[in-house]
């Protein structure tokens, strides 16, 4: 029983840190691609 509580659980979490590092992965493409503007607008 406690075994099978253990074991859903991580599998949860793990769904989680997938769908979090999704996330990260398209917050860092969006944050980039502004730094990249804002960094070409100063050197102009």
């Amino acid at each position: 029983m406690f075994g099978k509580q253990k074991e859903a659980a991580r599998r949860e979490v793990d769904a989680n840190n997938k769908k979090n590092h999704v996330n990260q992965i398209r917050l860092a493409k969006k944050y980039s691609f502004r730094l990249d503007i804002s960094l070409k607008s100063k050197k102009e």
